[in-house]
């Protein structure tokens, strides 16, 4: 298992989705606006930190992801994944089917 897979808490086979919600439920968990008001600066540097390592996990991934496909420049706009393919642009909906 990877070092990101480990830091999200999702096996190595996991799906887009399952990491993105893994990201998103680490991410409003660690971030350092969610610390109480009174809380010091060393507790704020420690929360910081941990959602930078978080952010680098899931951008880590998120990377690998679309050079399997074979896609280079990702884009996200609207929940959609942009990539260039050869010589065509591809998108991808990255928002669960309903």
């Amino acid at each position: 298992m990877s070092a990101a897979h480990e830091v999200l808490g999702v096996p190595v086979g996991a799906t887009a989705a399952d990491i993105r919600k893994a990201y998103r439920r680490l991410s409003r968990t660690h971030h350092p606006d969610m610390l109480p008001p009174g809380a010091s600066a060393a507790e704020r540097k420690a929360a910081a930190h941990r959602f930078s390592t978080i952010n680098s996990a899931y951008e880590q991934l998120g990377r690998a992801k679309t050079d399997a496909l074979g896609c280079s420049s990702p884009a996200i706009a609207n929940g959609k994944l942009i990539v260039r393919q050869k010589d065509k642009l591809v998108c991808f909906d990255l928002r669960p089917a309903k």
